[in-house]
C-alpha cells in the first residue's frame, strides 16, 4: 500500500492527479524519455505537469506580424516549387520519384496547414480541458506534417550535399551552386526550421521520433516498389532512382547498411538535437487560466448526489488513475442518470447493505466492493463535485459497521509490537509520524489490537534471521512515503517488527550516531580543510571528497581527528592540524592510510608509551594466535580490523602480535572460520565466544600479506571432490562382460571421465566410482588403445558392444598418471661423408631446399635411399649423362636442371656431409676457353643448352657447329646480332626464343661469346637513338600475331629499337616507331596495374608472347626526352576514345576471387585471364579446379 495525499487545493491547480503523478515521478532523464516514448504523441500534458497552448503554439499571436512572415515563407518555398518544375528537363512523370521532390511537396502541405491556422483561428481557439488532454484533428494533422517535413528536409540536406551534389565517383566534378540549388537543399531547411520554432512552438517529442522513422520508410519502400518494377531512372539511364539507392544484388549490402545507418544512428541523433532546442521555445497554459477551464467545466456539476442502488451494474467507467475514483463515461441505460450523476464527479463514500461504509477509496478498491456486493439491494453511494466540496475523511475512531466486532481490539492504552509475515500489510498511512487511516480485511494486523488511527513508531528489519540481534536494524522517526517504501522493499523478507503507538504518545527519538569512525582513505586527495589547533578540526568536506560517498551517513563537518595510521602501520597520535594535513599531503598517492575521527568532546587516544612503541617497531609477517578463554586486552579500527593499542597485560604479546597488524581470520569452536571481516563483526564474533576453548587469530603484516578472500561455493565443493577423491581406488582393470555397461561420460573432460553410473551398472561391481577416467581400453582382438577422446572411446565401446574379453583400466587421476601412447622408435640412419647417386630417369622422390643445395625430405620409394641419401646431406656437383658436370649450383639451377633432363640416364648427383660441405666440396675448374669468340651461325639448330642470367652455355651437342668456332661449355652469351639487330642483356629464355624464331630465316645471326669473368657490353641509352619530331605520344594497334618484327633496348624506359622491313607495323603506321618508349602495353580485358609495371625487355616479351592471339592491344608509346623524371604510371591507361578494360569484360565478385587465389598461387594473370576469357565466350562456367586445369593443359602460366 501507499500513503495517501488527499490536497484537494493542488488537484483543482494542476487539473487532475495526473499532474501531480507526472511532476514527481518523470523528473530524471531515463523517465522522461520513457514517458515521452509511450504517451501518446498528441496529448497536451507534458511531462513537466504543464499543458500545451494550442493558439500560441500553432497560430501565434500577434495576427498582423506572425501571418505576413509566414506567407513570405511560404511564398519562397513555392517559388522553389515552381522553378523546380519548370526547369526539369527529365520525364516530367518521374518527378515525384526523387527524395527531394518529396521533400518539397510535404514541407508546402506543412506550409499551407500552418498558414491557414493561423487565418482561421476557429481550430485553435477551443483549448481543450485538462481531462481531455488531445490536440483537435486539425492540429494533429499539422503536428505530423511538421515531423515529416522537418526529417525529410534534414535527410535531403545531409544527402545532396554529401552523396548527390559530389557523387565521390571518379572523375565526379563539383558543381556551379545556383540559388535554386542553395535554397531547395538549404534555405528551405533554415526557413522551415525557423518557421516551426521561432514563429511557432511546435514541441518535439522521442514519440513523434517513430512518426520520422515511418516517414523515411515509406521513401524505402517506393524506392523498392520501383527496383521490382524494372522501370529504371529514364533521366540518367541507371537502375535506381539514385546511384547509392541501388537494390541490384551488385550493391544490395552497401544500399541496406546505408539505409539501416541512416535509421538507427542519424534520425536518433538529429532527433535528439532538434528535441534539446524546442524544450525552451514550448508554450504553455498558464496555471490560473488553466484553474479557471477547470472550474468553468464543473460549474454546472451537481454538488452532492447519494443514490440508493438495486442489485445489478452501475454501467459507469472511472478512470483507473484518479483519486478519487472518477466518472468518466456512462452507459446510456446506467442507473446513474436517474439520480443526476453526470462525469466529473467523484465517489466520496460506499456504503453496502449491512452498513459498512468504506472511505476514501481508489478505484481498484471500489470496483472490487462493487462487484463483491453487485447482488445486494440498498448500497448507498455519495457522489461529489469535487471543486465545490471536499471527501469524507475517515473516521478516527473505526465505525463498529464497518468491520467485523472480531477485528477491535480491548485496549490501544498501551504500545503494540507485530511481528510481520512476508507480503502485503494491508494498511494506508498518512502524516508525519505515520498514522494508520486504514486497515483491509485480508491485513495480518486484524486481531492484534492495532487500530484504526494509532500511530507507527519503529519498523525493525532483520537482514539474518539466525541472528535477530546481530543483524536487526531499526527505523525511527519516519515519514508515511518512508515508511510505505521500506515495507514495499521489504515485503518479502521475514522477522519484519512494527511497533505501534496510542494517538498522543510521543514516538521513540533516533538514538545519537556513533561517535568514533575509522576511515579507510582512498588514493589521492581527499578534499578536508582542517583548523590548525590542536586537535584538528574538520572545518570543512569539499563537494569532491571521495569520503563523501564512501561514508555519507556518518561523517560530517565538526569531528576531530583522533589518530593517522600510515600505510607502513606507522600510528600517529596527538597531531596538530599543521602536522596531521603535511603527513596526508606527504603519503597522498598511498593506499591503506585509516584516519580514525571522534565527535567534539571526546577524549583523544593518547601516545603510547615507549615499551608498547618499541614493540611495535618490528612488525612479523603473520601471527597465529591461539588463545585461552577470557578477554584478549586489544582495541581495533578499520577495515580490515588494524590493531590500534594493546594493554599491558594482554596475551596477545605473548604470540609477537604488534600495534599496525590486521585481523585477517578468525576460527571458533567446531572448526567454523570467519573471513573478510569488519570491526563490528569481529568485535562481536570475540565477545560471543569469550570463553571458548578454541579461538585460533591470524594477524598479517598489511604491507606482505592481503587479506583472505572468502572461499567461494565452488572452492568448497572442490575441497568435497577432493575428499571423495581420496576415497578412490587408485586403479582398476574391469574384464567387463557383453552388453552396455550404464555408464555416462563427460563430454566435456579429456581424458573420458566418469560422469554417473545406472543403478544396474555392472561397473558397480568393479567398484568403478564417478571422476574415474579411462586410462586404456584392450579389446577382444588383444588391441590396446591409449590416450583415447570421449567420442574415440564411445564409438569403440559401440563396435564392440556384444564382445567379450574387453578389458577396461579406470585411474583416479589424481593418484595415477594417464598411460601415454608406446612410441616405436625408429632407428636413425647415419649420415655419411659422401656418397654419390645415380639417378635414373624419372622423378627421383625427393624435395630440395636452401643454398647450398640441401636435401629436405625424402619418400619411401625414392631409389636415392639404394645409395645411402639421407635427409641433410648436401649437393655437391651434377653430372649429366652425356659427361657434362655442373659446380656449385644455386637452388632454382638444380632443379632446372633436374626437371629439363629428367628423362636421361646416367645422371649422377655427389651428396657430401653439411658438417664438412667445405672442406669436401669439389672446386669448380677454372676456365680455360678463350676470351672472346664471335661466330657467324648458319640456319637451323645450333646444338647449345643455355643457363642463367647472363645465359652461359651449359651443353653443346656433338654436332654442334659452334664446336668449329671454339666455343666451348661455361662461356656466357654477351650479344646477339640478327640482320643487323643487336640485342643486349638478355636472359637464358630471351636468347632460346630469338635463336629459335630465327632458326630457319636467311637473315645473318652473329653471336658474340666471352668468358665468365668478362663484363657484357652495355645497350645504347634510348638518348642516343636518333629522334624525329614525330607526335609526343602514340597508340599502336597491335595484330593478333606473335611477331610483331620489333626489337627493343633500354630499361627505364623500354624503346623501340628497331622495326623490321616485313613487320606488319612498319607499312601501316604513319609514323616511325623507333626511338619511342613504352608506357603501356593495353590487353583488353587485363588488370591495367600489372600493365604499368613494366621494368625489362623480358616483361614485354613475355606479355606480348601471351597475349598474342588477343586482338585490340594497343602499344601506348611517349618520346622519353621529354619524360627525364620517367613516365607517369597513373596516367590512364585505356585508349582515347574508349573505357577502360574493366567496362568491356565484367568480372563477378566470385570471378576476381577465383582470379586472386590463383595468381597467389603462383600463376600468370595473363594466362588466367586468358583461359577465364575462353571460359566465358564459351558459356561455360568459372570454376577455380577448371581454370586450373585449364592453364597446365595449355602449358601456360
Amino acid at each position: 500500500m501507499s500513503d495517501v495525499i488527499n490536497d484537494n487545493d493542488n488537484d483543482i491547480e494542476k487539473g487532475n492527479y495526473d499532474y501531480y503523478l507526472l511532476e514527481h515521478e518523470h523528473t530524471g532523464c531515463w523517465s522522461r524519455f520513457c514517458h515521452e516514448f509511450c504517451q501518446h504523441p498528441f496529448t497536451l500534458l507534458e511531462v513537466n505537469g504543464y499543458v500545451i497552448d494550442i493558439q500560441q503554439t500553432f497560430a501565434a499571436k500577434p495576427s498582423w506580424f506572425v501571418v505576413p512572415l509566414k506567407l513570405m515563407i511560404t511564398g519562397v518555398a513555392m517559388d522553389v516549387f515552381v522553378r523546380d518544375l519548370i526547369n526539369y528537363t527529365g520525364v516530367k512523370s518521374f518527378w515525384l520519384a526523387y527524395y527531394n521532390n518529396w521533400t518539397t511537396v510535404l514541407t508546402l502541405i506543412y506550409l499551407f496547414l500552418s498558414l491557414f491556422n493561423s487565418l482561421y483561428c476557429e481550430g485553435t481557439k477551443n483549448q481543450p480541458t485538462a481531462y481531455e488532454n488531445r490536440a483537435p484533428c486539425l492540429i494533429c494533422v499539422t503536428w505530423v506534417f511538421w515531423v515529416l517535413s522537418l526529417s525529410y528536409q534534414f535527410i535531403n540536406f545531409f544527402g545532396y550535399w554529401s552523396l548527390v551534389y559530389y557523387s565521390w565517383e571518379e572523375g565526379s566534378e563539383i558543381m556551379a551552386v545556383s540559388y535554386f540549388t542553395v535554397m531547395k537543399a538549404f534555405g528551405i531547411f533554415v526557413l522551415l526550421t525557423v518557421e516551426g520554432q521561432v514563429l511557432n512552438r511546435i514541441p518535439m517529442r522521442w514519440a513523434h521520433l517513430t512518426i520520422a522513422e515511418l516517414g523515411f520508410l515509406g521513401y524505402i519502400f517506393w524506392s523498392l516498389i520501383h527496383h521490382a518494377s524494372g522501370m529504371g531512372n529514364p533521366d540518367t539511364g541507371d537502375i535506381g532512382i539514385y546511384w547509392f539507392l541501388n537494390w541490384s544484388d551488385e550493391t544490395l549490402n552497401e544500399t541496406s547498411a546505408a539505409v539501416a545507418v541512416t535509421m538507427l544512428i542519424v534520425l536518433p541523433a538529429i532527433w535528439f538535437v532538434f528535441y534539446v532546442l524546442s524544450w525552451p521555445f514550448r508554450r504553455y497554459m498558464p496555471v490560473d487560466e488553466e484553474k479557471a477551464h477547470g472550474a468553468a467545466d464543473m460549474e454546472d456539476l451537481p454538488e452532492i448526489v447519494i443514490c440508493n442502488l438495486e442489485a445489478g451494474s452501475l454501467m459507469a467507467h472511472f478512470d483507473g488513475n484518479d483519486f478519487p475514483p472518477r466518472v468518466k463515461e456512462l452507459a446510456e441505460d446506467s442507473p446513474l442518470h436517474a439520480y443526476g450523476v453526470v462525469p466529473g464527479m467523484v465517489v466520496d463514500t460506499l456504503e453496502l447493505a449491512d452498513g459498512t461504509t468504506y472511505y476514501e477509496l481508489t478505484v481498484e478498491e471500489l470496483v472490487q466492493h462493487l462487484t463483491e456486493s453487485s447482488y445486494q439491494d440498498g448500497r448507498i453511494v455519495t457522489f461529489l463535485n469535487p471543486h465545490v466540496r471536499a471527501l469524507t475523511p475517515t473516521p478516527a475512531i473505526p465505525d463498529h459497521g464497518a468491520r467485523p466486532p472480531s477485528s477491535l481490539p480491548a485496549t490501544a492504552a498501551d504500545p503494540i509490537e507485530v511481528t510481520l509475515p512476508p507480503g502485503k500489510v494491508g494498511i494506508v498511512l498518512a502524516d508525519e509520524p505515520p498514522v494508520v487511516s486504514r486497515i483491509s480485511d485480508e491485513s495480518p494486523l486484524v486481531g492484534t489490537g492495532v487500530t484504526v488511527g494509532m500511530v507507527v513508531d519503529t519498523l525493525t528489519l532483520l537482514f539474518d534471521e539466525e541472528d535477530e540481534e546481530e543483524d536487526a536494524v531499526t527505523h525511527y522517526e519516519l515519514e508515511a512515503s518512508e515508511l510505505t517504501q521500506l515495507l514495499k522493499d521489504h515485503a518479502d523478507s521475514e522477522g519484519r517488527v512494527l511497533r505501534f503507538l496510542p494517538a498522543g504518545m510521543d514516538v521513540t527519538k533516533k538514538p545519537p550516531v556513533a561517535k568514533a569512525l575509522s576511515l579507510a582513505l582512498p588514493a589521492g586527495s581527499i578534499g578536508l580543510v582542517f583548523s590548525k589547533a590542536s586537535p584538528p578540526e574538520i572545518k570543512q568536506i569539499k563537494e569532491t571528497s571521495p569520503l563523501l560517498e564512501l561514508y555519507p551517513d556518518f561523517f560530517v563537518p565538526g569531528m576531530i581527528v583522533d589518530t593517522l595510521t600510515l600505510e607502513d602501520g606507522t600510528v600517529h597520535y596527538e597531531m596538530t592540524g599543521k602536522e596531521c594535513t603535511s603527513l596526508l599531503k606527504d603519503h597522498k598517492d598511498s593506499d591503506g592510510r585509516i584516519m580514525r575521527v571522534i565527535l567534539p568532546g571526546m577524549d583523544l587516544t593518547p601516545t603510547p608509551t615507549s615499551n608498547s612503541s618499541s614493540s611495535s617497531s618490528i612488525m612479523p609477517d603473520e601471527v597465529l594466535a591461539c588463545v585461552f578463554p577470557g578477554p584478549l586486552g586489544f582495541r581495533m579500527e578499520g577495515e580490515p580490523p588494524m590493531v590500534q593499542s594493546m594493554e599491558e597485560d594482554s596475551v596477545l604479546h605473548d604470540f609477537g602480535v604488534v600495534v599496525g597488524m590486521v585481523v585477517d581470520t578468525i576460527e571458533v569452536e567446531g572448526g567454523e572460520t570467519h573471513y573478510e571481516l569488519t570491526t563490528e563483526q569481529a568485535t562481536e564474533l570475540l565477545q560471543q565466544y569469550e570463553n571458548a576453548d578454541e579461538r585460533i587469530l591470524r594477524f598479517i603484516n598489511p604491507d606482505v600479506h592481503d587479506v583472505t578472500p572468502t572461499p567461494t561455493p565452488q572452492e568448497e565443493e572442490e575441497e568435497e571432490v577432493e575428499e571423495i577423491v581420496k576415497e578412490m581406488p587408485p586403479e582398476l582393470y574391469c574384464a567387463v562382460p557383453s552388453g552396455d555397461l550404464g555408464v555416462i561420460f563427460d563430454e566435456q573432460e579429456q581424458p573420458p571421465k566418469v560422469a554417473a553410473l545406472e543403478d544396474d551398472s555392472c561397473l558397480k561391481d568393479f567398484g568403478v566410482v564417478p571422476g574415474m577416467v579411462v586410462d586404456t581400453i584392450e579389446l577382444e582382438d588383444s588391441t590396446k588403445h591409449y590416450e583415447l577422446t570421449t567420442n574415440e572411446l564411445t564409438d569403440l565401446l559401440l563396435q564392440h558392444e556384444y564382445s567379450e574379453g574387453r578389458m577396461i583400466c579406470f585411474i583416479n587421476p589424481d593418484l595415477v598418471d594417464i598411460t601415454l601412447k608406446p612410441v616405436i622408435e625408429e632407428e636413425e640412419e647415419e649420415m655419411p661423408l659422401e656418397c654419390e647417386a645415380h639417378l635414373p630417369a624419372g622423378t627421383i622422390g625427393c624435395g630440395f631446399n636452401h643454398n647450398p643445395v640441401a636435401i629436405t625430405e625424402m619418400d619411401e620409394d625414392s631409389p636415392l635411399h639404394d645409395d645411402n641419401v639421407v635427409v641433410g646431406m648436401l649437393v655437391d656437383t651434377v653430372m649429366l649423362g652425356d659427361g657434362t658436370v655442373h659446380y656449385e649450383l644455386e637452388l632454382d639451377a638444380f632443379l632446372t636442371l633436374l626437371h629439363d633432363h629428367k628423362d636421361e640416364e646416367g645422371r649422377v648427383v655427389r651428396f657430401i656431409h653439411p658438417d664438412h660441405y667445405d672442406e669436401l666440396k669439389t672446386p669448380k675448374p677454372p676456365y680455360q676457353g678463350p676470351d672472346e669468340v664471335t661466330c657467324t651461325v648458319p640456319a637451323g639448330s645450333l646444338g647449345v643448352s643455355f643457363n642463367g642470367a647472363p645465359p652461359f652455355v651449359t651443353k653443346l651437342s656433338d654436332e654442334s657447329p659452334l664446336h668449329d668456332e671454339g666455343v666451348v661449355v661455361g662461356m656466357k652469351v654477351d650479344t646477339v646480332q640478327i640482320d643487323g639487330v643487336t640485342h643486349y642483356e638478355m636472359d637464358h629464355l630471351e636468347v632460346s626464343a630469338l635463336l629459335k624464331e630465327h632458326a630457319e630465316s636467311e637473315e645473318e645471326r652473329v653471336i658474340r661469346f666471352v668468358a665468365p669473368h668478362y663484363v657484357n657490353i652495355p645497350p645504347p641509352l634510348p638518348k642516343d637513338i636518333c629522334l624525329t619530331d614525330d607526335p609526343e605520344s602514340l597508340e599502336v594497334e597491335l595484330p593478333p600475331t606473335q611477331k610483331l618484327g620489333l626489337t627493343f633496348a633500354g630499361t627505364h624506359p623500354i624503346c623501340i629499337k628497331t622495326v623490321r622491313p616485313g613487320s606488319e607495323l612498319s607499312s601501316e603506321q604513319p609514323h616511325k616507331l623507333e626511338g619511342y618508349g613504352i608506357n603501356r602495353i593495353y590487353v583488353p580485358g587485363y588488370d591495367p596495374e600489372h600493365h604499368c609495371q613494366l621494368n625489362n625487355i623480358k616483361q614485354v616479351m613475355v606479355l606480348l608472347m601471351k597475349t598474342k592471339h588477343i586482338e585490340g592491344r594497343l602499344l601506348c608509346l611517349k618520346k622519353p626526352e621529354l619524360y627525364p623524371d620517367g613516365f607517369d604510371k597513373t596516367d590512364d591507361y585505356a585508349p582515347e576514345g574508349s573505357e577502360p578494360s574493366s567496362s568491356s569484360v565484367h568480372w563477378t565478385d566470385e570471378e576476381l576471387e577465383i582470379k586472386t587465389n590463383l595468381m597467389e598461387m603462383g600463376f600468370e594473370e595473363s594466362a588466367i585471364v586468358h583461359c577465364m576469357q575462353n571460359y566465358k565466350d564459351a558459356g561455360r562456367p568459372i570454376d577455380m579446379d577448371d581454370i586450373m586445369a585449364g592453364i597446365i593443359e595449355e602449358g601456360a602460366g
